[in-house]
């Protein structure tokens, strides 16, 4: 009897400390799981500028222990991202967007190629419309000549006359060849902004002038015509694109000196509405075998326009 009891206090000896280990399992802690790579659902991505568009990133394993990120951009004038992956095209061309795991550095890249904005192009330059107003002209037509930022239209023959003007226009009728700018608008005249932009003036939101960039997407960075080359060729005083309809005059300019005409028929020359410096602005340049997107030159030049929306 006396065995009998002891062997029973024996038993339960065995199963109270089985049932204390069991306890100090349930009260231990886990091992973190460390963080065995990151990848993103795009490895490349196109957007247009302005535009945005969301990456995502998966952090390996489901149970990592910590799986916050970070994003950075290699080219930040081209494209950001924010904390949330959120890309945004900022100006044309190419950018690395990388997102970096907080637990162990993994990376994972995607290649943003930001575009220029989805336009339409007017078919011809700005013309008069004899209402001291401007409209789109016919194809054949040259086009007013403006002064970089400035929206009085010179005309388009002839000695330089004000052909149209804003209704409260006080600058006369002679030639400014020291223009660089209104100094009502701004110092720099930013017509990217939309000031002192005859196509928004004239023709009304949401026409504009092209930036240099539109202008440079427009052309793909062609350097020179021929008579077959495609799509653009030279044909009759004029670059032309049968494929998207558009014909650019060679309508010379006017000299930032007195405003005389140089160049008809043989020069085509278009501000763009971005600025180069205080005195200088891009504009569109070509000849009868060669093409500038973006060349740049004085601001008191008088050129025609071709307007976009």
């Amino acid at each position: 009897m006396k065995k009998l009891y002891s062997l029973m206090l024996l038993c339960a000896a065995i199963i109270f400390a089985t049932g204390c280990s069991k306890d100090d399992d349930n009260n231990s802690t886990p091992t973190p799981v460390s963080v065995s790579g990151v990848t993103l659902d795009k490895t490349t991505l196109s957007i247009e500028v302005g535009g945005t568009s969301t990456l995502i990133a998966t952090v390996s394993p489901d149970n990592a222990a910590d799986k916050s990120v970070a994003w950075s951009s290699d080219k930040t004038d081209i494209a950001t991202v924010t904390d949330a992956g959120v890309v945004a095209g900022v100006a044309v061309g190419t950018a690395t967007i990388t997102v970096t795991s907080a637990d162990g550095e993994k990376v994972a890249t995607c290649q943003v190629t930001v575009t220029a904005k989805a336009i339409t192009w007017a078919e011809d330059n700005l013309v008069a419309n004899g209402d001291h107003g401007a409209k789109v002209g016919k194809s054949t037509d040259g086009g007013l000549y403006f002064q970089f930022g400035s929206l009085v239209g010179w005309s388009t023959t002839g000695s330089p006359t004000v052909a149209v003007s804003p209704a409260d226009y006080t600058g006369g009728t002679s030639w400014n060849s020291s223009w660089t700018g209104d100094s009502k608008i701004s110092a720099t005249d930013d017509a990217v902004s939309g000031k002192g932009d005859p196509c928004r003036y004239y023709l009304g939101d949401p026409w504009r002038l092209p930036t240099k960039d539109e202008y440079e997407e427009l052309f793909k960075n062609q350097t020179e015509f021929s008579s077959t080359s495609s799509p653009w060729k030279w044909e009759n005083a004029s670059a032309t694109n049968n494929t998207k309809n558009l014909t650019f005059p060679a309508s010379g300019f006017r000299s930032n000196y007195d405003g005389s005409l140089d160049g008809v028929g043989t020069a085509g020359c278009f501000w763009s509405a971005s600025p180069n410096d205080a005195s200088r602005g891009y504009h569109l340049y070509f000849g009868s075998s060669f093409v500038y997107p973006s060349n740049y030159n004085s601001r008191a030049l008088g050129l025609p326009v071709r307007c976009v929306k």
